[in-house]
This record gives structure tokens, C-alpha cells and sequence, in this order.
């Protein structure tokens, strides 16, 4: 009996070979096969680069598992998940991990932040640079001449 990846996924997450997915750091990830030795436990490994990062669990063969990626998971490309029951080894196409959240979204919280300060009381003049008003101190005479 064949161990092999289904044809089709209902959320092409991971089609065998024939494509490119990606998957969120802290998502859960539905992983579906076929095949193996029924009484034999499936193990699950995360692979990068080809190289094993260790196992992301252990299920029993039928034929689902939901992974949930780590949040700490370190992004990028060429991901891969290896299945392994008994003597049979299936390891998916490449995917991609992605962050939770985009850049973007956590960077223009911070950039309307610092805008709206900037408009609500910024001061036009430049440090060391008086302007009318703002006149620097003269020091304390201490004697010393």
C-alpha cells in the first residue's frame, strides 16, 4: 500500500508538488493523506530547507491532522512537511511561513502615533537653535576667572 498526499485538498494546503502555499505563524493548518499501515501512527516533521527542524506531532493514520504553526515559527521559504508511517516517507511541495499579521498592519499604528504628536504640539525651532522667546540661559559666575 502506497503512502501518498491526496490529490486534491479543500484548502490547497498542501498540495503534493504542484504548487506554492503559504501558512501563518499561530494559524492552524489542515493536513489531509491516504495510505500507510492503518495501526501505525503517522509522524509529522517540519523541514527546512530540506533539513529536519524536529516533529510537530504524532497522529493516528486517518488521513487528517490539524498543525498549528508555532507563533515563534521563524518565517521564509522552502518549507516542507515530511509524513512518516512505518517504512513509507511522503514529504509535501515547498510552502512559505508567514508572520501573523503584515508589516504594514503593525507599522501605521505607530506611524499615526507620531504623526498626531507631531501635529498636536511639536515645536518648530531646532535644539540650539534659539528662536524669539526662547532664549538660553546666561551661567552662573562661579569665580573661577
Amino acid at each position: 500500500m502506497t503512502f501518498r498526499c491526496m490529490h486534491r485538498i479543500t484548502i490547497s494546503f498542501p498540495q503534493c508538488s504542484d504548487s506554492i502555499s503559504a501558512a501563518k505563524r499561530g494559524k492552524s493548518v489542515p493536513l489531509a493523506w491516504r495510505g500507510g499501515v492503518k495501526d501505525q501512527n503517522v509522524k509529522i516533521e517540519l523541514l527546512h530547507a530540506g533539513i529536519s527542524q524536529g516533529a510537530v506531532g504524532t497522529a493516528d493514520n486517518n488521513g487528517s491532522y490539524q498543525w498549528t504553526v508555532p507563533s515563534k515559527q521563524k518565517t521564509g521559504v522552502d518549507y516542507q512537511l515530511r509524513l512518516v508511517n512505518g517504512k513509507e516517507v511522503i514529504t509535501t511541495g515547498p510552502f512559505v511561513i508567514k508572520p501573523k499579521f503584515p508589516m504594514l498592519v503593525k507599522v501605521i499604528p505607530i506611524v499615526a502615533v507620531v504623526a498626531v504628536v507631531g501635529l498636536a504640539g511639536g515645536s518648530k525651532s531646532s535644539p540650539g537653535s534659539p528662536t524669539k522667546g526662547n532664549v538660553l540661559a546666561t551661567p552662573p559666575d562661579l569665580g573661577l576667572n
